[in-house]
């Protein structure tokens, strides 16, 4: 597998905000913060913090996939596919989506 080590990652997006941009973060991924403006993430590596702004993030459930801080804002989905997965603190804000 592959591996990187990124401080902070930002998906945004043109002109469709949902579909846009589609990122994989692979399992030996090392990152600090994740912000979501737009698109699709589907990730599998263990993170500090992700903040959904809007559009959708699966959390999927090949590897144990941790995070410290999970922000769900206005317009955010955050699908968490993996029984693997420990969120620390988890804020949703109203019109954001949490699905275990």
């Amino acid at each position: 597998g592959a591996s990187a080590t990124v401080s902070t990652l930002r998906v945004g997006y043109k002109g469709n905000q949902p579909g846009d941009v589609a990122a994989y973060i692979e399992s030996g991924a090392t990152m600090a913060t994740v912000h979501q403006f737009g698109g699709v993430v589907s990730c599998e590596a263990a993170l500090t913090t992700v903040n959904v702004m809007s559009s959708s993030w699966r959390h999927l459930g090949k590897t144990v996939g941790s995070i410290t801080t999970l922000n769900i804002y206005p317009g955010g989905k955050f699908y968490n596919n993996s029984k693997l997965t420990t969120i620390t603190t988890l804020i949703v804000w109203p019109g954001g989506e949490y699905h275990a």
